[in-house]
């Protein structure tokens, strides 16, 4: 009898120990349920985002390619995003970077409502064109163009959050108003977010035939307060 009640016990602690760990990253075991880790006001610590679009018009013989890139920064207290433009048509990239103060708050409410935060100060913008050497059929750097604001400005959105899989699992938080995010970590001071989407369209029509190809990669960190 006493080998079996430790069996039970032994069985019952396995059993805690494999449920509590849902997220790649999650802690091993946590006495507190993801309902109770995930409710709180959070700041977010850091974040990457990369983005690209592939543009493709065709015009009977002839095609032209547009390619836009975005990657995204935020570490401390700066946020850095860079914009990559490039047709095949004219084939002139354009880059353009941008840097800012940046604050973001979320408070997840055990009512099922969160509040969205931001705040950035402040713009520095910086537009880097290029012209092509004809003789030489390299693309040659252009003046830098810098523009800077020091205005401050806010943002907040509120909505409902709820598990968009099942409740043994709960890895896939939705905010209504912001969309759905994996959970790479949940524990009780830290929360890791991913996100990774791909949208393709097409049209055409007797003139021209247009496709679309859109890749979004986003990764956040947020602490506790």
């Amino acid at each position: 009898m006493k080998a079996i009640k430790q069996l039970l016990v032994c069985s019952t602690v396995s059993v805690l120990l494999l449920a509590c760990q849902k997220g790649e990253d999650d802690p091993f075991l946590s006495l507190r349920s993801r309902d109770a880790r995930v409710t709180g006001t959070w700041e977010m610590t850091a974040m990457k985002s990369i983005g690209s679009e592939e543009i493709t018009q065709v015009y009977g013989d002839s095609t032209i390619t547009f390619q836009t890139s975005a990657e995204t920064n935020f570490k401390g207290n700066t946020i850095t995003s860079v914009y990559t433009q490039l047709d095949s048509y004219l084939g002139l990239p354009a880059t353009l970077t941008r840097e800012s103060e940046y604050k973001s708050e979320l408070t997840i409410n055990k009512d099922g409502t969160y509040t969205w935060t931001e705040e950035v100060t402040g713009v520095s913008s910086t537009l880097t064109t290029y012209d092509y050497d004809f003789q030489t059929g390299d693309f040659v750097q252009g003046e830098d163009s810098t523009t800077t604001s020091t205005q401050k400005s806010l943002a907040s959105n509120s909505g409902y959050w709820y598990w968009q899989d099942n409740s043994n699992s709960k890895t896939l938080l939705t905010l209504d108003m912001l969309g759905t995010m994996y959970l790479l970590e949940l524990s009780n001071e830290q929360m890791v977010w991913e996100s990774v989407s791909e949208t393709k369209n097409s049209s055409n029509d007797e003139f021209v035939a247009i496709s679309s190809d859109v890749i979004n990669e986003l990764s956040m960190t947020w602490e506790k307060k």
